[in-house]
């Protein structure tokens, strides 16, 4: 099947890491935190999707990404500077849809199943 989508994504390094990660650097815990719970960064399964998607032994080895590029910024309003200072950029990938799970506001894919197809500096500020 073509790939046909697109999904943006926050993240850093070669194997990419997202902001959450256990491996984020200190300065983003406060971020971490505050994105506990808000309306406008709801967890996971407040926000349509099944946490067995990406944990657990279940887990489809799904990742977060967003639907659109202004999307990923909305989320990490005022975040951005601290961000692109800590070396994340916005990721596009070029996915098939029937590998997306789509929440209100986030969604989740395959990553090993998806293309990068390129790399963007957090411009945002």
């Amino acid at each position: 099947m073509p790939l046909i989508d697109f999904v943006y994504r926050v993240e850093r390094h070669a194997i990419p890491t997202n902001p959450y990660a256990s491996t984020a650097p200190v300065a983003i815990h406060r971020m971490q935190n505050e994105h506990c719970e808000t309306p406008h960064t709801p967890p996971p399964t407040r926000d349509g999707l099944e946490w067995e998607d990406f944990t657990g032994p279940n887990a489809r080895g799904q990742i977060f990404g967003f639907a659109s590029a202004p999307a990923a910024r909305t989320w990490f309003a005022g975040w951005h500077a601290l961000l692109a200072a800590e070396g994340f950029f916005l990721a596009t990938y070029l996915v098939d849809p029937d590998d997306v799970t789509r929440g209100g506001r986030q969604l989740v894919f395959n990553p090993t199943r998806a293309v990068r197809v390129s790399i963007d500096p957090l411009t945002w500020h």
